[in-house]
């Protein structure tokens, strides 16, 4: 029975404005590995990561790669879920994926039956030597990646669903800024034991391709992130009244606050994806060890609701500015905090 494992960057936001896209693989391949570099499946529906049987007990690589360049430049990368169909399952592992440092190919060769002994590799195929085949070599057998993991995720069965970090994201926004950098990533295991290979679809199959999901605010966007801090049933809210556009003049919006509670509204250039957690329950979404800038003092009204105008000043797009009230309360704490509103000027 085919199951499905998604890889999950971060949970994502309440939207507003953001966009979402989804973008299918445009590049896959297995590496095999070989002493003489003339195994592929460049054009094979699976693709291999882990070790094979005891008699050959040879590793298994995968490069995956997807095209950016419909996602604005000056974009803002929220989130990315990288899903892929796993169909062969052997045992627990756990995947790590690399960022691949070398461009590589995807030729046509086509591996018989299940697929995991590999075909003749053909021009254009990336192989356990090579690059691109037939002249273009890795400088280390395997492939050129970086060393440290951009995310690994435990593969406990087939069909199971984790959330991982980060660190996807930081990959997908370098690469949408600098596509000539773009060259996918590796997912390999720790390649210590025997019989621990898992088969996934490649883009070449008929059903569940790999796809990778981004979350993106492009300049003019708005959208919320993370939670505020419970207020009675409720929780304190905070958004952004209009795009935020050079020139203009929207406003700062809270509701569901401490009812006639004084609150202040911070900004910030830069925001914390996790949340810093200052409160129980509740996080400072803005970067705790940068500069964070007090814009304004407001009283909420009866129903905990206030609005503050905040002037965009014209000739900045593509700057994030991210902001988060805190509000006076008669808690334990003596504030509470509310989610965090992230914009990107136009």
């Amino acid at each position: 029975m085919i199951r499905q494992l998604t890889l999950l960057a971060v949970v994502l936001p309440t939207a507003l404005a953001q966009t979402s896209v989804t973008i299918p693989c445009d590049r896959d391949n297995t590496l095999y590995e070989s002493a003489t570099g003339h195994l592929s499946a460049g054009a094979g529906p699976r693709f291999f990561v882990g070790r094979t049987d005891q008699s050959s007990n040879s590793r298994r690589r995968a490069l995956l790669r997807f095209d950016l360049a419909s996602i604005p430049t000056n974009a803002l990368i929220l989130s990315a879920s990288l899903t892929l169909e796993v169909d062969m399952f052997n045992s627990p592992i756990t995947v790590s994926a690399h960022r691949v440092l070398t461009n590589w190919g995807e030729g046509t060769s086509v591996p018989a039956g299940a697929g995991g002994g590999g075909a003749p590799a053909t021009p254009g195929d990336a192989t356990w030597l090579h690059a691109i085949s037939p002249g273009s070599t890795w400088t280390t057998p395997g492939g050129d990646f970086a060393a440290g993991a951009s995310f690994t995720h435990p593969i406990v069965q087939p069909g199971s669903t984790v959330t991982g970090t980060q660190a996807p994201v930081a990959d997908v926004q370098n690469w949408v800024r600098n596509p000539g950098q773009n060259f996918g990533w590796l997912l390999k295991t720790d390649e210590q034991a025997a019989q621990t290979a898992i088969r996934c679809h490649s883009r070449e199959a008929t059903t569940q391709q790999p796809t990778l999901i981004i979350s993106y605010l492009a300049p003019g966007q708005t959208t919320q992130w993370g939670l505020g801090c419970a207020v009675g049933t409720n929780t304190f809210q905070h958004s952004w009244s209009a795009p935020p556009i050079g020139g203009t003049t929207p406003q700062l919006l809270q509701m569901d606050g401490p009812p006639n509670a004084l609150a202040a509204n911070l900004l910030a250039l830069n925001f914390d994806r996790t949340g810093f957690p200052l409160l129980p329950g509740c996080n400072l979404y803005l970067p705790i060890t940068g500069l964070i800038v007090n814009h304004s003092i407001i009283t909420l009204d009866a129903n905990g609701a206030g609005a503050t105008n905040l002037a965009i000043p014209p000739g900045f797009p593509g700057v994030l500015f991210a902001s988060q009230t805190a509000a006076l309360d008669n808690s334990p704490s003596g504030y509470v905090l509310s989610n965090a509103a992230l914009s990107v000027l136009q």
